[in-house]
């Protein structure tokens, strides 16, 4: 058995059609990769903390000036 990663654009629709076309096929195997939802859940937060301004956003452009 060998294994084949697929990295694809999610918006573009050849991408989509093509992964429809492999998931009919009876002799692939399709193994999707998510994210953990304890990461999910700490980044969203995050993300709230920083639009209520409870937290700063650094530019890691300007941290070494």
């Amino acid at each position: 058995m060998a294994t084949i990663t697929l990295n694809y654009n999610a918006r573009n629709s050849k991408a989509l059609k093509l992964l429809e076309y492999i998931r009919s096929l009876d002799f692939i195997k399709i193994e999707e990769e998510s994210y953990d939802d304890d990461f999910v859940k700490k980044i969203e937060q995050s993300r709230k903390e920083v639009r209520e301004g409870k937290s700063v956003a650094i530019n890691p452009d300007d941290l070494w000036k």
